[in-house]
């Protein structure tokens, strides 16, 4: 795995944990997303928020990751 590699899975997850989105023109996996963490400020931006919200966000990355990196991540 390469610097590169690492920093698209980087970007990638934090994409997932801060960003929100509704698109429905790329398929049923990819649908929507409603982030977690504010990326400015890196701070939880709902009260509850438990390790497995975080865990779900990160698999879901990791397996767009995967497609992108074209390895097993």
């Amino acid at each position: 795995m390469t610097n590169g590699d690492i920093q698209i899975i980087k970007e990638e997850i934090l994409h997932y944990l801060c960003d929100d989105w509704n698109n429905h023109k790329r398929g049923k996996a990819h649908k929507e997303n409603q982030a977690i963490f504010d990326r400015k400020e890196g701070y939880q931006m709902f009260y509850n928020i438990d390790l497995e919200m975080v865990m779900d966000k990160v698999i879901k990355a990791l397996y767009v990751c995967k497609d992108k990196v074209g390895k097993d991540v």
